[in-house]
């Protein structure tokens, strides 16, 4: 470190805390150790008795926190990401910058990890985000951090680590089963249930069929529905309480794969 006078420290990193004291009013943190020295900072250092002040020498071949951090951001962040405005401490976050699904890079995440003096986390993979919802973040760990570090992930990594997938919209039929709602012994309560989870994805219902519990009708209407090219085709009914529902019958009948049945949570519970 090095001391200089407080007019010639525009741009100088701080090597320590300083501290403002306001008798009666304030006693506490003006700038912290690692900050960058702004123009406006000036007149604060000088209302605080500062004419010299003790800065950061940064040596050929060593990076600021900060600027190594914006290099670890443009290695990760790929198409529907935004890092911050604010760099802060040598930390970045991300944030969705449109709405759709997730996608991480497990192996590459785990090899940045693994150089060591930085760091990044993020949500799991796959989760579905609505634009401006924090994905998770990136930081370089000591105030100053040698080049090859950030030299080194950028050789490893040649690939971005996240980046969003747009949700695209899809027309469903909604199939409802069950004869207590085919013959109006209940009210339906799927549709504004379906409506609302699809409209998530910017989906919607186009049409709703409500048949009683036939195989050859269900199987019919699902018959139908990939005739009308719909993108989705959801079949609702008492399929995880009533051992005679055929629903999933009539599905792997109409050529679906029945990939897992009922879900492990006792409802209640």
């Amino acid at each position: 470190m090095k001391m200089i006078k407080v007019e010639d420290a525009i741009g100088s990193i701080l090597t320590h805390d300083v501290t403002q004291i306001i008798p009666g009013q304030f006693k506490g943190r003006l700038f912290k150790k690692g900050h960058l020295i702004q123009e406006e900072d000036i007149e604060k250092l000088r209302a605080i008795g500062k004419e010299h002040i003790y800065v950061w020498e940064v040596k050929e071949g060593q990076l600021h926190e900060n600027d190594a951090a914006i290099r670890l951001s443009n290695l990760a962040k790929g198409d529907g990401i935004r890092a911050s405005d604010e760099i802060k401490e040598g930390k970045i976050d991300f944030f969705a910058d449109c709405d759709g699904v997730l996608k991480i890079d497990k192996e590459k995440l785990m090899t940045l990890n693994s150089i060591g003096e930085m760091m990044m986390a993020t949500i799991h993979t796959n989760t579905p985000l609505k634009k401006g919802e924090k994905i998770g973040g990136t930081r370089v760990i000591p105030l100053v951090i040698d080049e090859e570090k950030i030299k080194e992930a950028e050789t490893l990594i040649t690939d971005k680590i996240m980046w969003m997938e747009p949700f695209k919209a899809k027309k469903c039929l909604l199939i409802t089963t069950g004869n207590e709602v085919y013959k109006g012994t209940i009210k339906d309560a799927f549709l504004p249930v379906i409506k609302k989870k699809l409209e998530y994805y910017g989906s919607t219902v186009s049409r709703q069929v409500i048949l009683p519990d036939q195989k050859e009708l269900i199987i019919e209407a699902i018959q139908q529905g990939l005739q009308e090219n719909v993108d989705l085709i959801i079949c609702t009914g008492g399929m995880s309480v009533d051992p005679d529902d055929v629903t999933p019958s009539a599905i792997k009948e109409s050529g679906g794969l029945l990939v897992t049945y009922g879900s492990p949570v006792l409802p209640g519970a």
